[in-house]
């Protein structure tokens, strides 16, 4: 399965993290799965298939289980299980964020 992660997410994301995703056509079924590559250059979303958040790294996700409800195409959400953090790391990131200037 390929995922598609924001730009500033990517340096979280390594090859061996687990990943829960959940697809909008079975809404009750949870897909799982281990991360098995980060692209290295990020992706303009201007592609089809891919979100309008901006720029984006693909991730390829191993599913571990039964991927016959994976059909191509199939859109949702995943999970990717990172590092923990504290309130106060999320907020300062956020805010960081907020503050970038775009050039």
């Amino acid at each position: 399965a390929l995922v598609a992660i924001e730009e500033a997410d990517a340096p979280a994301v390594m090859p061996g993290q687990q990943v829960r995703i959940l697809l909008t056509s079975t809404p009750t079924r949870v897909l799982t799965g281990e991360v098995v590559d980060v692209a290295s250059r990020a992706t303009s979303s201007d592609k089809p298939g891919l979100s309008s958040v901006g720029r984006q790294h693909l991730v390829e996700v191993k599913l571990t289980t039964d991927d016959r409800l994976a059909l191509l195409g199939a859109r949702g959400r995943a999970k990717i299980e990172t590092d923990r953090r504290t309130l106060w790391q999320i907020a300062s990131r956020e805010l960081r964020e907020m503050l970038k200037l775009p050039w």
